[in-house]
């Protein structure tokens, strides 16, 4: 653990002391001028950008550790996508394997036959699929592959297609929020134009 790290580990403990979890139980709150000062906004920053550049080349990023550095480095003073707004955008969620998929399309394709033995050849029983719906009705997809069946987790299958499934939400609510944000607010000298028939006033460029 690096010196960012172990800051951030212990700002982490003392927000979980103060709201009153478990996690910091037995352990004296440090304060910041017992904090080393090693660690800068800086480096905070720099911190960032590697574990963003993981995530670009494919390595798992956990949500919350990249949250713990956004707070740590200031940066949440203004309105953001957050990981609880991630977990709001869904309504449900749906897992299953190619083989599954293929299956399905049989029957579908043929429903009054039985569909018989499974014949689906081994790889596609070791991809898995995500389906996360969203509240307003639209779907985002996430898929994990196993290299050696010996290896195969379902479950963890299905964790990691749901991970890459929600990372496809954050553009999407990135977008919605920039959208809100850049929209004109109506002022009193705009209500007071529109109620006279006028052209509203001009805005400053």
């Amino acid at each position: 653990m690096n010196e960012v790290e172990k800051m951030l580990a212990i700002k982490a403990r003392n927000a979980a002391i103060v709201g009153g979890s478990n996690l910091g139980q037995d352990k004296p709150m440090l304060y910041e001028d017992q904090i080393p000062k090693v660690a800068t906004n800086a480096e905070i920053l720099a911190a960032i950008r590697a574990r963003h550049a993981a995530a670009m080349r494919g390595e798992k990023v956990e949500y919350q550790t990249t949250e713990q550095d956004i707070v740590a480095a200031g940066a949440n003073v203004a309105p953001r996508v957050t990981p609880a707004d991630i977990e709001a955008s869904i309504a449900s969620e749906h897992y299953f394997t190619a083989a599954d998929g293929v299956t399905g399309a049989k029957f579908n394709a043929e429903p009054r036959q039985t569909v018989g033995i499974d014949t689906s050849p081994l790889p596609l029983h070791l991809l898995t699929f995500c389906v996360l719906v969203l509240r307003n009705g639209f779907t985002v997809t996430g898929e994990s592959a196993c290299a050696s069946p010996e290896n195969f987790n379902a479950e963890i299958g299905r964790r990691i297609a749901r991970e890459n499934a929600a990372e496809k939400i954050w553009p999407l609510l990135g977008f919605r929020l920039r959208d809100e944000l850049a929209r004109p607010v109506l002022t009193e000298a705009d209500a007071a134009a529109d109620l006279a028939g006028v052209p509203r006033p001009a805005r400053p460029a």
